[in-house]
């Protein structure tokens, strides 16, 4: 029986021994019920409880506490460890060939049980005793007694695996929560599901603490200060305590007071991973500061503190040498960082985290066994000090010169039309700009203002033209359900790429938090340019309901063994595409891509035919069967298939097929 149960069992024989002595009345002057006889060994006039508490050993008082328990298992290998509370650990192992859990009190430094059975995520232990664990795979919760043999197991229905993932059990609740999509679900332990909470539509759940009762989800940003928000609501409170810029997330842990992000930084020049932390404090409200750590491997966050431990094995695939292994505490609160463990023939290492007694279990392997170790950060001396990242700021705003006023009322103009943002010159400036790319802002110094102004307008009235192309209400979808961001278009003067040396595209398109961005280079701004690029951001916004939509079914459309080239600088060296590439004189059964540039990428490929079914109608210069070029693309049995299959992925998320309205 678990520690906490005993505990509790042990209060209520005093409660109940208080109350039956000195008198035959209840509080509030009742008389007792005598009618029941009363079983006890104690003397009539006893004040003492009937059950003594059994006296638990106590917490080692050392920083680092070595146990022995494992000591007397020659060959012990610890692959995992899973805490039950109270110092109660679950072991998986190897001895040899055979594989073994062994169930450990830490605090008694003594094995308790063992078994041969593999037990799926280990969840925690429920106050009766009843160990729970949760097998994704067969979506079944198994419940075991102290001995690790099978009480029973129950279907878990109503969710999937990806929820199941994301399982956390909550003792005190005697139930299970899930972060589900946008939002938190509870799964009981009779294996039903249901909603706990729902957030924001767009909304993406991403950390919850049972026992604070605090959740934390992120939002595509409306802002350029970075791509995603993420806010801390708290569930006794019923509000959300703040909104902050959140500049990466991977994966989220509340940790005493603290939000921590955590994700990889890859170093390709050092060749390894940093840890990223990006601490965020519930009280003040935000972020407090960024840090970072050489090496990435398991993290275990300490709830009850502001510490994690992190493991970290190094393999030299060069050499002979074996494996070393890295163990390290970091106090994401402070900034600093511990390494209380001697690692020295050290060759595997895992651990876990306890916070019924906030100690971190730390199972180190060597050639000859396992050891495990308490480490308490309370106790242990931090000597060294993490980096730390400076906080990202918000670009410096920049504001449109007067040569541009007019303008700027023109682009006013269109805004009020359609449900776009249209930024020209250094307006341009104030928001993110991909790394991959630079923009010449049209007020760079030393070009010829009247030329650049006369190129931009001429633009904005291509804008105008083609938006007006679509259906009404089909460019609102690109607004967040809460109504933010949306279509933005960039008029800038040049736009150069600095992955590709000769590569200077007229006009790119990505998505920077809730906007799906358009940047033109006015000289270049016409029809084909803007269905082309536009196309790029319908399919962004198809993803972002459907992330497999292009993926599984597109390459059978295309000839068999062929590969896009993926280089924007040689792309019109794929002459392995040749006879397939439309031409005046070409088979048209035979046509499966519009011009080189489409064998240049998937993207390409679908972007390059909507832009050429845009075309204005001067397709008889070249094809004089036809009279349009969507006709003639219609006209190739590959192309249509193509086509048709981007139709039923635009409808499905834009509930229109646009080109179609357009050539009815």
């Amino acid at each position: 029986m678990k520690r906490r149960l005993l505990a509790l069992l042990c209060a209520l024989a005093v409660l109940f021994s208080l109350t039956g002595c000195g008198g035959d009345k209840l509080p509030g002057g009742e008389p007792a019920d005598s009618s029941e006889p009363v079983d006890s060994t104690e003397p009539s006039n006893s004040t003492e409880p009937s059950v003594s508490p059994a006296e638990e050993p106590p917490l080692p008082a050392e920083p680092v506490a070595a146990l022995t328990c494992l000591d007397s298992v020659a060959g012990l290998e610890v692959n995992s460890l899973a805490t039950l509370g109270g110092g109660r650990l679950l072991l998986s192992c190897n001895i040899g060939p055979e594989f073994r859990v062994i169930l450990v009190d830490a605090i008694g430094d003594a094995i308790l049980g063992e078994t041969d059975t593999f037990l799926y995520s280990v969840l925690g232990e429920r106050l009766n005793g009843e160990i729970v664990t949760l097998d994704p795979y067969d979506w079944a919760l198994r419940f075991y007694d102290e001995a690790l043999s099978l009480l029973r197991e129950v279907s878990v229905s109503g969710t999937d695996a990806a929820v199941l993932s994301t399982a956390v059990f909550s003792s005190r609740d005697d139930c299970i929560y899930c972060l589900s999509g946008n939002g938190v679900a509870r799964i009981t332990l009779e294996g039903g599901c249901e909603t706990f909470l729902t957030f924001d539509e767009d909304a993406e759940a991403v950390a919850f603490d049972p026992e604070a009762q605090l959740a934390a989800y992120t939002l595509r940003s409306a802002d350029d200060v970075s791509e995603k928000t993420v806010s801390v609501y708290d569930v006794k409170e019923g509000r959300v305590l703040f909104t902050s810029p959140c500049f990466s997330a991977e994966d989220f842990f509340f940790m005493d007071g603290l939000l921590l992000e955590r994700h990889s930084d890859y170093s390709s020049g050092l060749g390894f991973s940093d840890n990223v932390f990006t601490v965020y404090d519930t009280e003040l409200g935000g972020i407090s500061r960024i840090l970072r750590k050489t090496g990435f491997g398991e993290f275990f966050a300490l709830t009850t503190s502001s510490c994690a431990a992190l493991t970290t094995q190094n393999y030299d695939w060069d050499s002979s040498r074996k494996p070393s292994v890295d163990f390290a505490i970091v106090d994401l609160a402070s900034g600093q960082v511990a390494s209380p463990l001697d690692m020295t023939g050290a060759v595997r290492a895992c651990a876990a985290v306890d916070p019924d007694i906030s100690r971190f279990v730390v199972a180190l392997g060597t050639e000859e066994g396992s050891r495990l170790y308490l480490v308490d950060p309370s106790r242990i001396s931090f000597a060294g000090k993490l980096e730390e990242d400076a906080v990202p700021a918000a670009p410096e705003q920049q504001t449109l010169g007067d040569a541009f006023s007019e303008l700027r009322e023109k682009a006013d103009a269109i805004e009020a039309e359609f449900p776009v943002e249209i930024l020209i010159g250094d307006e341009v400036m104030n928001t993110r700009i991909p790394d991959t790319y630079y923009f010449r802002s049209l007020e760079d110094p030393g070009q010829d203002i009247a030329q650049v102004k006369e190129s931009v307008s001429a633009a904005l009235d291509v804008v105008r033209s083609e938006l007006s192309r679509y259906p009404e209400g089909f460019l609102e979808k690109f607004r967040s359900p809460r109504g933010e961001g949306g279509l933005r278009l960039l008029i800038v003067s040049q736009i150069n790429s600095t992955s590709f040396e000769s590569f200077e595209p007229a006009g790119i398109s990505y998505v920077y938090g809730a906007w799906f961005n358009l940047a033109m280079s006015s000289d270049w701004v016409n029809v084909n340019l803007i269905h082309h690029e536009l196309w790029h951001l319908i399919e962004d916004r198809i993803l972002f309901d459907d992330p497999g939509a292009f993926e599984l079914i597109w390459s059978d459309l295309n000839p068999t063994d062929f590969y896009y080239g993926m280089n924007f600088d040689s792309y019109y060296e794929n002459n392995g595409a040749k006879s397939f590439i439309l031409k005046a004189d070409a088979d048209m059964t035979s046509v499966c891509f519009i011009d080189y540039y489409s064998t240049t990428s998937p993207f390409e490929d679908r972007a390059t035919i909507i832009e050429t079914i845009f075309r204005p109608d001067n397709v008889k210069w070249f094809y004089p069967k036809y009279d349009s070029y969507y006709e003639l693309v219609c006209s190739c049995p590959h192309l249509k298939a193509k086509l048709d299959y981007m139709a039923r992925k635009v409808n499905d998320t834009f509930g229109t097929v646009y080109w179609e309205e357009c050539f009815k």
